[in-house]
């Protein structure tokens, strides 16, 4: 999970040193699992202003402390503006494929539930399990 997060932020550094990057990219408010505040802080700003200018983020922030800590944060990464559109399919990848697990592990519970009250036996229990990971392979593959 942690290279979901380490994503983007470099994703919203690159935008910070390149706000040109916004008209190309191709993520949704969903990508953004840990960083959303700070994401949609600059989406609006970006909107409003055409640009991300330290100066203007900060005066326009109501909560500076905090928005001064991100930019700070973000400044210090070392993204490669070139591979940015290489971090936006990768982060994307990773939403689909814990979007996936998580459908995995909701079926098996559903599952295991059946089998602790009898409702199946072990044999069935199994059999379903492979085939729940195979509709998962089938379902979630349209989606990358």
């Amino acid at each position: 999970m942690q290279q979901l997060y380490d994503l983007e932020i470099n994703i919203l550094s690159c935008l910070l040193l390149k706000p040109e990057l916004m008209k190309d990219l191709k993520l949704e408010d969903k990508h953004f699992i840990k960083h959303q505040r700070l994401w949609q802080f600059m989406k609006a700003f970006y909107k409003r202003y055409e640009t991300f200018d330290v100066v203007l983020m900060f005066n326009t922030c109501k909560d500076k402390y905090q928005i001064i800590k991100y930019l700070q944060w973000l400044a210090e990464v070392e993204p490669a503006p070139s591979n940015f559109y290489k971090y936006q399919d990768r982060l994307i990848e990773l939403y689909n494929q814990n979007k996936k697990d998580r459908w995995i592990i909701e079926e098996v519970y559903r599952l295991a539930n059946e089998l602790y009250v009898g409702g199946i036996d072990l044999r069935s229990f199994k059999s379903k399990i492979e085939k729940a990971e195979k509709e998962a392979e089938e379902k979630f593959k349209e989606v990358q």
